[in-house]
Parts: structure tokens; sequence; C-alpha cells
């Protein structure tokens, strides 16, 4: 037999020579997902930022829901807003009111208009609403709403338009773990920004508590600065990738349909929905006592994992040929799981409401784990990309939500947990004497009267 090689196998030995010299982790494309990982811990920290500093903004003495509140904070740290209960809950939903309005017109602005401008102007326009939070709060409530709302529409684009960008950068057999690294960054965010507000809102930086708008809104602005200078739409518009690399990115793009930035939202858009609606009917079961608060929480866990198990197991058994069923059964998967945010999300409020931003925080660091080892037990679980390879991976995907929902039922609780509970001092004078009884947070039960002597 001959030893020379045929042309096909000449081909093929070219292109693997050419592709082992296609630089790697710190290529053009890889360094757009560092930027993006920086990108998406700004976007939720603009997100979340006044999830946790809200609590050390407002006077809670003159709040509706006094008593829990200071359960949960020392008076050192007492606030001088008097939003009641209904007000905060208003501006915490604020944003994502802004959020859900433009995912889908923000994934196709993404893709007529370029991803990198609609993400710079979206952070940009967000971080400048942030830094002006304290000043709106000094003057009028109304403007709170306003900005909460702009830095949501804000917001609302910006993931869309990171789909349609990677879209045009990521080859295909790169792609999962690029977004991977992408993703990462919104746990970091969340953690960094739960930790960094408790410790600037015991401070007197900037004021305390408006220096969390400053720092966030302020790095927002930053790295808007950075995306501009360092981006571009696509590798044939880099000006600092290298011509194999370009190649290789066109040459694996080629032969694929490009992303649709509308339909790669449609899971978001559907979550975001889901989980706003989910929360409405938890606290209408609690508000009307129809469910006890430990049954709601383990009602919409429930619901949502073994929701998104199913339709992600059934994915498996679709063909290539019903490909637009695919879209909608992995859509609805999403949706589902948006019930979590009535599940084990606010749960975290119920058990332990003085340490929920640091068990938060916890739980987006373990969260971010799978988000790094996914692709890699999806690239060995999927070598010849196969459907039943991938519907084992979604069987995987689909067993490992099954199990939780399984653990959620078992040890979900909603009482104050003795660790999480204050150990405070109550006052109550009478005529004879003044009686000092020390009580737990969670073993208290005083009438209006009551409540007013109390310190």
């Amino acid at each position: 037999m001959s030893s020379e090689k045929t042309p096909l196998l000449e081909s093929k030995g070219r292109n693997e020579d050419a592709i082992s010299k296609v630089p790697y982790y710190w290529s053009e494309r890889w360094k757009l997902a560092y930027i993006l990982f920086i990108g998406t811990m700004a976007h939720f920290s603009l997100r979340t930022n006044l999830s946790v500093s809200i609590v050390c903004m407002v006077n809670q003495t003159n709040s509706s829901n006094s008593y829990l509140h200071n359960q949960s904070r020392s008076r050192s740290d007492e606030g001088t807003l008097n939003w009641d209960t209904a007000t905060q809950t208003g501006l915490l939903s604020a944003y994502f009111y802004g959020y859900l309005v433009l995912q889908i017109p923000g994934g196709w602005v993404a893709s007529k208009f370029g991803p990198k401008k609609v993400v710079g102007i979206g952070m940009t326009l967000a971080g400048i609403a942030t830094l002006l939070t304290p000043l709106a709060a000094g003057q009028n409530v109304i403007y709170v709403y306003i900005i909460r709302v702009i830095a949501g529409l804000c917001g609302g684009v910006i993931y869309p338009s990171i789909y349609t960008l990677w879209g045009r950068w990521a080859p295909p057999l790169e792609a999962s773990l690029l977004i991977a690294v992408t993703g990462i960054g919104c746990g970091i965010g969340t953690i960094v920004t739960f930790a960094m507000t408790g410790v600037l809102c015991d401070s007197s930086f900037l004021n305390g508590w408006p220096s969390v708008f400053y720092i966030t809104g302020g790095f927002a602005l930053l790295w808007s600065i950075l995306w501009i200078l360092a981006v571009a739409d696509g590798p044939e518009l880099s000006k600092r990738i290298s011509a194999v690399e370009r190649e290789y990115i066109l040459k694996s793009l080629s032969n694929r349909t490009p992303q649709n930035g509308i339909l790669s939202c449609i899971p978001v858009l559907l979550e975001t929905t889901s989980s706003l609606v989910a929360c409405y009917i938890a606290d209408k079961l609690r508000q009307k006592k129809i469910l006890s608060t430990t049954y709601t929480r383990r009602l919409f866990q429930v619901t949502g994992y073994i929701g998104a198990a199913g339709f992600l197991m059934g994915t498996g058994y679709i063909s290539k040929e019903q490909r637009t069923l695919a879209v909608v059964f992995l859509s609805i998967s999403t949706a589902f799981n948006g019930f979590s945010m009535a599940g084990y999300s606010s749960n975290l409020l119920d058990f332990a409401p003085r340490y929920a931003g640091v068990i938060c925080g916890i739980c987006n660091f373990i969260g971010t784990v799978p988000g790094m080892v996914a692709p890699i037990v999806v690239g060995v679980l999927t070598p010849h990309k196969s459907q039943e390879e991938w519907r084992d991976v979604f069987y995987l995907g689909g067993g490992m939500a099954l199990l939780s929902a399984v653990l959620y039922v078992m040890l979900a609780r909603s009482d104050i947990q003795p660790w999480a509970a204050k150990h405070i001092e109550i006052i109550i004078e009478n005529p004879q004497s003044v009686i000092k009884v020390p009580i737990d947070d969670n073993s208290v039960n005083l009438s209006t009267h009551d409540r007013e002597l109390t310190h």
C-alpha cells in the first residue's frame, strides 16, 4: 500500500495543524469572555444593590412591619427614609418590570445595530441611573421608582445582546465553556454586592448606604469604557485578532446558521415572567392563609423543578426536524425554573432574615460550580454529538432537578431558626417597676402598645 496521503487526508491534516496553532486562553475570543465575566458582575451588582441596602436605607421604626425588621438588624444602622412595606416591595420589583419589557426588543436591536453598541449604551445608562439613586431617594420616592425602571430597561437588553455577540464570536465546540465563563460573573457579582453592601452600610464612607450605589454605578461606567475600547462586534471587525484565529472562528461558523438574538432571549423572558407571577401568587396564598409559608415554598420549588425536569428530558426525544418544538420545550423548562424564585430564593428570608445576604452568597457561590463543571461533563458525554448522547445529558440535568426537589421537600423549613434569632432585651414600663425580659426574636408576640415601649 502506498504511504502517500490521499488529498482528503492531506486536507484533514493541514486543517488539524492549523487548528493547533490557534491561540486559546489568551485569544481574542477568550479575552471577550473575561471582559464579559466582569460585565455580568457589574450587571448583577446593579440588579441586586437595592435588595440588601434597602434594609439600612429605611427607618424601620416607622415601617408597617417594623418589629420584623428590628429583629434582623441593629439600631446602629437605622435608616432615615420613611418607606412602608408596600413601597419597599414596589421598589424591589420596579427593576424587573423594566427588565422584562426590553428582553425581546433588546435581542432584535442587538441583531440590527450591533451588540457592542447596545451593551455599551445599556450598561452606561444603567450605571448613571444607579449613581442618581441616592439623590432621588432624598427627594421623592417616585423618582426612585422611575430610576429603577430605567435601570431595568437598560439591563434588559444586556443578556440578549451578549448571546447575539457570542453567536458571532464563539466557535461551536467552545460555545458552552465561553458562555459558562460569562455566566459565572452573575453569581460572583451577587456575592460581592451582598457582602460589600453590609460593610458599606455600617461604615461612614460616603455617608454609608449611598456609597453602595456610587460604587456599583461607577464600576458599571468604568466597565463600559473598557467595553467600548476593547470589544468588536465580530472577529472580522477586530483590529487585535490574529489572522489564524479570525480564520478559525469564521470557518467554524460558516456552516452554522447565525444565532438569532430574539430566539435566544425567549427562555430568559419566560423565566422572568414566571418568577414574577409565581411570587405574586405565593404571597397571596400566604396572605389569605390558604397555605403556610413552608408549604408554599415547597409547592413552588417542587412544581418548578418537576416541570423543568420533565420538559428537559422530553427534549432529548425530539428529532432535528422538529427543532422548533425543541426550542419550545427548553423554553418551558426554563419558565418552570422561574418558580424557584417563590421557593428557595424567598425561603432565605423566612428562616434566617438576619443572615439572608450571607446565605444567598454561599448558595450562589456553590451554584457557580455546575456552570464550570457542566461544559466539561457535556463534552465527555457527547463525543459524537448524537441524539442518544444528548439524551443522556438531558436525563442527567433532569435527574439532578428531581433529586433537588425531593431533598427540598424533606428539608425545607420557614420558621426562624434558633441560630438565626437575635437575643434582645424587652423593657416594659409600668407604674410600679421596670421589667427587663430577655427573649429570642421568634418567641415574642407584643401588642401595639407594648411595641411602643420596646427598645
